[in-house]
């Protein structure tokens, strides 16, 4: 019989350890061999439109379950759960509720086990790693301690496609999270079902960045005219680090630029109010928003010729698919400071974008790589996971 022998909740995470006959024997050894599992539709099945909610409500996966991870077990595995419970956070799930839950599961296994919940859209939530490191951290080794030709991964978001008597998968995050911890990867139809024939695509993810870029190399208008610089791209281009670190940077010796930006304004009427201020005491101006539309940008455009100033475009060539990974690894790195940019506001940005062009009254329009400066293998690692 396992007992409930530490519980921790945090904003965004819970974590569980439930011992045996009071000792806590998922301590690792010197190499730890790694049992771990989702926990929905892959160790139970659950009914997630069940109201109201029911925690003995669920069944294991099959009667297979508990003998499996019993066996496993006996084979000096450590067993843990990583899970997504969002819903926890959005208050469809109370966490006593899941307690009691995870309580009765354990009992059902019988073995000692930990289990990591993510509670929200974080750094915690799979396929990141942040409850893998916090497993690490608890039982005090680093990610080479773990035999990786024994340890597993089992989860039901494995990216598949519809198959006879089965929907498609919602996701590919159980798929993505064991490869980013580098454990093994299996299925529960494979691992409880026996459905040894399955296979899924282990994502490979290659950075679509170039490599050979340069740092940035920003020089002011070469003939020394006032001009408004319209910073083009999608979020997380780097197009707000080119233009603060490399053009509104007091340290560097060319003229001053004011910085607009709508995120930190709030909205366009006063961006454009902002540009009209800094036209008023002859200083430069960038203008560090999307701009994806050239209606968007000939309203600037305009601002900027009826005071006779000249205006640059620089085109951030960034795909908007790194876009999208250097949203989720800035919200990652930061451990969630820098909020994460909804998918939906990239997808509205490609439907806007037009390709900037000369006729729109720029004299000169310079179109700058992505470059990325990554500060140690930390840095690296959390880069090059799948997000």
């Amino acid at each position: 019989m396992t007992t409930l022998a530490k519980f921790i909740k945090t904003d965004n995470l819970l974590k569980f350890v439930f011992e045996r006959n009071n000792t806590d024997t998922t301590a690792p050894k010197k190499t730890l061999k790694l049992a771990s599992f989702d926990l929905d539709s892959t160790l139970i099945n659950s009914d997630f439109k069940q109201k109201p909610y029911d925690a003995s409500a669920f069944t294991l996966y099959n009667d297979k379950v508990s003998s499996f991870v019993k066996k496993v077990h006996s084979e000096g595995y450590t067993i843990v759960i990583f899970t997504n419970q969002k819903g926890i956070s959005m208050g469809k799930l109370s966490v006593d509720d899941f307690k009691g839950r995870i309580s009765m599961i354990s009992e059902k296994l019988g073995v000692p086990l930990r289990v990591y919940a993510a509670l929200k859209n974080d750094f915690y939530r799979k396929p990141r790693l942040g409850m893998f490191d916090e497993l690490l951290s608890d039982l005090n080794i680093e990610a080479d301690s773990i035999d990786k030709k024994s340890s597993f991964y089992c989860g039901d978001a494995a990216g598949r496609p519809k198959r006879k008597s089965y929907p498609k998968d919602f996701s590919d995050s159980d798929l993505k999270f064991a490869t980013n911890a580098d454990l093994r990867f299996f299925t529960p139809e494979y691992y409880f079902g026996g459905n040894l024939t399955e296979t899924v695509n282990v994502p490979k993810f290659v950075p679509l960045y170039n490599k050979n870029a340069s740092p940035y190399d920003f020089k002011p208008h070469p003939e020394g005219k006032r001009e408004m610089i319209l910073m083009v791209g999608y979020p997380g281009s780097g197009k707000s680090y080119y233009a603060r670190n490399y053009i509104c940077d007091d340290s560097k010796k060319h003229p001053y630029y004011v910085y607009v930006n709508r995120d930190t304004l709030g909205t366009p009427a006063k961006c454009k109010k902002a540009c009209k201020v800094a036209i008023a005491d002859h200083v430069n101006i960038v203008v560090d928003n999307t701009n994806m539309s050239t209606t968007e940008r000939l309203e600037y455009i305009n601002i900027a010729k009826a005071a006779s100033y000249d205006v640059r475009c620089i085109h951030m060539t960034t795909s908007m698919e790194l876009s999208m990974h250097n949203n989720e690894y800035r919200h990652c790195i930061t451990k969630g400071v820098a909020k994460l940019i909804p998918k939906v506001a990239y997808y509205t940005a490609r439907k806007r974008y037009e390709e900037p062009t000369m006729s729109e009254g720029f004299y000169v329009i310079e179109n700058v790589d992505f470059w990325l400066n990554l500060k140690d293998e930390h840095e690296k690692r959390m880069y090059e996971m799948l997000l």
